[in-house]
C-alpha cells in the first residue's frame, strides 16, 4: 500500500497544474500547496482506511458487495493514473457513479472518454455503473453540445469577497430580505416547497436533497441561515457554511 508522502508527492503536482489562474494569482504558494496536503491526506484516507470503507459500505450497501469494494482506487490507464471513487447519485442505489477524483491527464476528447469508461466499467463491473464524473477547470461546451450522453453536472461557481463586493446589485436587489433563523419553526414549510419542487421537476433530487434538521441548526448555531422573503413574502432559506473544495477554502451557499 502507498504511503502517505509517497501518495501525496505523486499527486500535488498534478492537482495544482489543474488550479484556476485567478487562484493561484490570489494565494501564496504555500497556501495552495497546504490546502493540497489537506485534501490528499483525506483522500489518502479512503484508500488505507477500513473504517471509512465501511462507513460508505453501512451507508450504500450493494448486494454481493464487501467494504473493501469501497474503498478509494489508483487505476493505471494507456492515459495515466486515475483516482477513483464508486457513488450514487441522489443516493439512489440504482444510479452508481464513479467519480474520477484526481488524474494526470486531460480528459477532454470523445475517444479518451470511451476509453476511461470502458476501463471504469470494467473495474466496478459489480456496481455496474452508468454514469463517470470529472472535473475540469474548463467549461467543455463543445462536449456538452455536440453529444446528447455528455452531460455537464456540477458548476462552481466562486470569487473572492472583496471582488464580489464591488459588483453592482442586480435587479430587484431591493425585493428581497433576510431575516436570520432563530429556530425551525418553518422547517415544515420547507419540507412542503421541497415536495413541490419534485412533483414539478423530479431530476432535481439529483442535484439537491432537502436538507436535515440538525444540518439547519448548525447553520443557525453560527449565525448563517436565513429567512428569504420576497415583497414580503415568505420564499425559502439561504444558508453558509465553511468549507472547502478541490482548490478553494470559503463559504458554499446552500439555498
Amino acid at each position: 500500500m502507498i504511503t502517505k508522502a509517497k501518495f501525496t508527492d505523486f499527486w500535488s503536482e498534478h492537482i495544482k497544474a489543474l488550479f484556476p489562474e485567478f487562484v493561484l494569482e490570489r494565494q501564496a504558494e504555500e497556501y495552495v500547496d497546504s490546502m493540497i496536503k489537506e485534501q490528499l491526506s483525506k483522500d489518502h484516507q479512503f484508500m488505507v482506511d477500513p473504517s471509512q470503507w465501511q462507513a460508505a459500505y453501512d451507508y450504500c450497501q450493494i448486494e454481493g458487495s464487501t467494504p473493501e469494494d469501497y474503498c478509494y482506487r489508483s487505476l493505471s490507464t494507456p492515459l495515466g493514473q486515475v483516482l477513483t471513487s464508486i457513488r450514487f447519485v441522489g443516493g439512489d442505489l440504482s444510479k452508481a457513479a464513479v467519480f474520477l477524483i484526481h488524474k494526470t491527464f486531460e480528459l477532454e476528447r470523445l475517444e479518451d472518454i470511451h476509453l476511461i469508461s470502458k476501463i471504469i466499467k470494467e473495474e466496478y463491473a459489480l456496481f455496474q455503473p452508468k454514469r463517470i464524473r470529472w472535473f475540469s477547470k474548463k467549461i467543455a461546451d463543445e462536449l456538452i453540445n455536440t453529444y446528447p450522453h455528455i452531460n455537464g453536472d456540477l458548476v462552481y461557481v466562486c470569487g473572492y469577497i472583496d471582488h464580489l463586493r464591488t459588483l453592482p446589485y442586480p435587479d430587484q436587489f431591493d425585493a428581497v430580505s433576510l431575516r436570520p433563523a432563530t429556530d425551525l419553526s418553518w422547517y415544515t414549510r420547507y419540507e412542503a416547497l421541497y415536495d413541490d419542487l419534485l412533483k414539478s421537476w423530479p431530476e432535481y433530487v439529483e442535484m439537491g436533497q432537502i436538507e436535515s434538521k440538525e444540518g439547519c441548526q448548525a447553520m443557525i448555531d453560527v449565525q448563517q441561515l436565513f429567512e428569504v422573503e420576497i415583497e414580503g413574502q415568505w420564499a425559502g432559506l439561504i444558508g453558509a457554511v465553511k468549507t472547502q473544495h478541490l482548490y478553494l477554502k470559503g463559504f458554499e451557499v446552500y439555498e
